[in-house]
């Protein structure tokens, strides 16, 4: 699965008592860098969960695909 591009000044991530990354707080992605991925991940939350751009979630609309959050 491909990468999405993060909006890195718009996205946040809280860090444990030791100053590691642990949870993603707010993540964004840049549209200009996902417009032509349908489905991807981000490194920023450590790729643990499928994204999908609003094409994707379109097309599941118009197909009455269910189940898409």
């Amino acid at each position: 699965m491909v990468e999405g591009e993060v909006d890195k000044s718009k996205s946040t991530r809280k860090n444990d008592e030791f100053g590691e990354p642990m949870t993603v707080a707010k993540l964004l992605f840049d549209e200009s860098g996902i417009e032509d991925k349908l489905i991807f991940k981000s490194e920023c939350e450590f790729y643990q969960a499928p994204f999908c751009n609003d094409k994707f979630k379109d097309l599941c609309q118009e197909s009455e695909i269910e189940g898409l959050f």
